[in-house]
């Protein structure tokens, strides 16, 4: 199952590229079979050989496959499974050799925001769902901030400082309210 996923250090460590290859190759082909093309378990043997190709140096190739093995365990488990972590970030090295570095960062990123959700840290996504819920044309109402800063804003962010001011009186710079600064 799930555990089964091997890390590169194991690989190189025993000297079995070679060998565990076709048996990665078989264990793709019968799960598939066996459990259906878009089944967890598939995603873990993608990975297993996307690893296998990493340590040969064929990065697209690992890269390929670490891609459908995301996208595998995003329909499967969902989103924000904790099970895409591992994936999220082997596909971030491969890219990183492929010199992807944007594609990269996100991936890295993503794998970060699921490892903090996954970690019991839900007061960033609930205060994120909650601002992302507000997409009204009127924007964040004063019903809307109440309902954001019932949250531990300071827990989350720090010391954080509010300037709440009109757009009719807003001074400063930079500043877009629809009114000119004059």
């Amino acid at each position: 199952g799930r555990a089964e996923r091997r890390s590169r250090a194991r690989y190189g460590a025993e000297g079995a590229v070679d060998e565990a290859d076709p048996l990665d190759e078989r264990a793709l082909r019968i799960r598939e079979k066996a459990l259906g093309p878009e089944h967890p378990d598939v995603a873990t043997s993608l990975n297993n050989l996307a690893l296998l190709q990493g340590d040969r140096g064929d990065w697209t190739t690992a890269e390929t496959l670490l891609t459908r093995a995301a996208a595998i365990e995003e329909k499967a488990l969902g989103r924000d499974s904790p099970e895409l972590i591992a994936t999220l970030e082997n596909r971030a090295a491969v890219l990183d050799r492929l010199d992807r570095r944007e594609e990269a960062a996100a991936a890295r990123q993503r794998a970060a925001a699921i490892r903090t959700v996954a970690a019991g840290c839900d007061r960033v996504a609930c205060l994120s769902r909650t601002l992302h819920a507000h997409t009204a044309p009127r924007g964040l109402t004063p019903a809307v901030l109440a309902e954001v800063f019932r949250h531990d804003v300071a827990g989350i962010f720090g010391d954080v400082h509010v300037d709440a001011h009109t757009a009719h009186s807003c001074t400063t710079p930079g500043h877009h309210h629809g009114h000119s600064h004059e």
